[in-house]
């Protein structure tokens, strides 16, 4: 068992590429650095890759969207153990047939509110995490005579920057049409760290790692995307209506102690699903390694008996259940399976009331009045059979109209 990280083995051709996803997962790197687990110990997979991935089982930390995907639980293979802490569903809706595998994989740690609030809607169990790049390391002291950086600030802002702000600031994109993408993305995680003293960007991943640093960001987007919607916990998000109101000379944010907590859960989360996967396995495997004698069970000892029934009635019978417990569960699902065309018409049970997929039990003595299908008694222990037995025999019942399930003794 390993843990796993994403990485992006090659960009999608004929368009530009957002470094942002790269920086986020060079802030998982971080992460396990702050956790005391080498970068060669750990297992990269191409994000494209990760639902065909076909290696050692690893356990990867999900801390991004994966738009690509329609469902999400389609986006990992079976070898691929994922841990949600940062997830965002990048304004999308969860997919009916991921509710129960989500379900499996709580609590979510949501990226945003608008995924947080999906997952409750749908009774699935999460908490509000933000992003990991807020995770980076904060710098000793940033560069307060250094540079004004533009990061991809949308057109209508421009006029509201101030002239002395934008004469000597220089111009940077997150869009790359070429290159290695974590090669660029350190490059200019780098240039902030050494010789910004503001940075002004509508990208998320620009402000929140340099938020992060201690370097002075402003935040601008033109509309208030629902998965920022945690960032302004921090930072002012301005949107356009607001860009005249715009502090101009913002101070770095403090956020240090929040960090190391969100820094140790992650750790306390990560760990914990490796040592329980760890550990199961490795019991599983000291059980499982010895040579193998096949069990009998009631039910694998009362199929030929069903199978006589299916041999005198046909396989479109009518049955009877009598007795409702996981015995009685299984002889429904493998006559479902195997039998489809009978039809269970009566559940009966001496001392519940239920509902039995779709049918309401019935009480024993209504067993009296059945004159048509076939009855399959279900005893869970020797005194139980017995006394189902007895029952039988006192309302004359005749034997080749039942069949007594034999627990295993």
């Amino acid at each position: 068992m390993k843990y796993a990280s994403i990485y992006s083995k090659s960009r999608i051709s004929n368009r530009k590429n957002n470094i942002g996803e790269t920086i986020i997962d060079i802030a998982m790197d971080e992460i396990y650095q702050y956790m005391g687990i080498s970068q060669t110990s750990i297992v990269r997979i191409n994000k494209p890759d990760i639902s065909s991935y076909d290696g050692e089982k690893v356990i990867l930390p999900v801390v991004k969207g994966y738009p690509q995907c329609h469902s999400i639980s389609k986006a990992f293979s079976e070898n691929v153990i994922p841990v949600f802490l940062c997830w965002s569903l990048l304004d999308g809706a969860i997919n009916p047939e991921d509710v129960s595998w989500l379900k499996a994989h709580e609590p979510i740690g949501c990226r945003d509110e608008h995924t947080l609030n999906e997952c409750l809607r749908k009774g699935i169990r999460a908490y509000l995490n933000g992003c990991i790049t807020i995770c980076f390391p904060r710098l000793e002291q940033y560069n307060k005579n250094g540079k004004v950086y533009l990061v991809d600030i949308q057109p209508e802002l421009e006029s509201y920057i101030p002239d002395k702000l934008k004469q000597k600031a220089v111009r940077v994109t997150h869009l790359i049409p070429e290159g290695e993408l974590r090669k660029d993305a350190k490059r200019l995680l780098e240039q902030y760290a050494d010789s910004a003293r503001l940075v002004i960007t509508s990208r998320l991943h620009a402000a929140i790692p340099c938020m992060a640093m201690g370097i002075p960001v402003i935040f601008c987007k033109n509309d208030f995307p629902s998965r920022y919607t945690w960032c302004d916990r921090f930072i002012p998000v301005y949107d356009k209506p607001q860009y005249g109101k715009i502090d101009w000379n913002p101070q770095p944010a403090e956020l240090e102690e929040y960090k190391e907590m969100m820094k140790e859960l992650i750790a306390v989360r990560l760990r914990a699903v490796f040592e329980m996967e760890t550990t199961c396995r490795r019991i599983h495997n000291f059980y499982c390694g010895r040579p193998k004698r096949k069990g009998v069970t009631a039910l694998s000892k009362t199929i030929p008996l069903i199978e006589k029934a299916v041999e005198k009635y046909g396989r479109d019978f009518q049955y009877s259940l009598w007795g409702v417990s996981v015995l009685a569960e299984s002889f429904y699902q493998y006559i479902s399976e195997y039998y489809p065309e009978a039809r269970l018409i009566h559940v009966y049970d001496k001392y519940r009331k239920l509902d039995f997929h779709g049918l309401a039990t019935e009480p024993a003595e209504h067993i009296l009045r059945q004159e048509y299908a076939f009855l399959i008694a279900c005893p869970m222990l020797d005194t139980i059979m017995q006394e189902m037995k007895d029952f039988l025999k006192r309302t004359g019942r005749p034997e080749d109209s039942y069949m007594m399930a034999s627990p295993v003794t």
